[in-house]
């Protein structure tokens, strides 16, 4: 009994790590800033922050995961002096997208 449960805790984390690296994978693609990258829910017991500035985290609960990104709640980014940006503009001129990224988008690299 004690096999199966651990057998199954095993498998479903694998689950979850492919999952959550699926979200993680495609929000850097789009130059999503990616605030955490974490396994399992509840207290922290391992967090590294990377050269990405993403907190990767292993929690105590191993039953499910999060990848949380920049923009989301009551999340708040400070932008520091000499930090590459880059706007998107609507028709009136407006800002629609601030990507701080450091990748370059062009409007036909869209189309």
């Amino acid at each position: 009994m004690f096999k199966g449960i651990l057998a199954f805790i095993f498998i479903f984390g694998i689950i979850v790590v492919i999952h959550e690296f699926g979200h993680f994978y495609f929000a850097k693609k789009a130059g999503i800033l990616v605030r955490e990258f974490a396994i399992g829910m509840g207290p922290k017991i391992f967090s590294h922050i990377g050269k990405d500035g993403t907190a990767y985290t292993i929690r105590i609960l191993p039953l499910g995961g999060c990848v949380r990104m920049a923009g989301w709640g009551e999340d708040t980014t400070e932008i520091k002096t000499g930090t590459p940006a880059s706007l998107t503009f609507n028709e009136a001129g407006l800002v629609t997208r601030i990507n701080l990224s450091g990748k370059e988008y062009r409007l036909q690299d869209r189309f």
